[in-house]
């Protein structure tokens, strides 16, 4: 299980979702940031592929707008997870098409 998973909304109202990251420090163990004062991240994990990780952000995406869609009274303090989110929705979550004899 993967915690802590980002999810952004654009202004022109694009939506993506990412892995989680961990800040870039100095050895005074404050946060870098570049030339734009823009704060450094540095990946903790990667996929294998971009088209695996959009594939990744289209069904996070596609869970949060789900949710957002139901009564606030089924939202309220239940937690569900991206498994969980698409089997009600009737469709099965598969990211990785790996050969069973393959690590995903």
């Amino acid at each position: 299980m993967v915690h802590d998973c980002p999810a952004f909304r654009a202004k022109d109202g694009g939506a993506w979702a990412s892995l989680p990251t961990k800040p870039v420090v100095d050895r005074d163990c404050k946060q870098k940031a570049d030339v734009n004062g823009e704060r450094q991240f540095a990946p903790m994990l990667e996929w294998r592929s971009r088209e695996l990780g959009n594939r990744f952000s289209a069904a996070v995406i596609a869970l949060i707008e789900y949710r957002a869609s139901l009564p606030r009274c089924a939202r309220r303090g239940r937690a569900m997870n991206l498994a969980e989110g698409c089997k009600e929705r009737g469709r099965t979550l598969r990211l990785v098409d790996a050969p069973r004899d393959e690590e995903p």
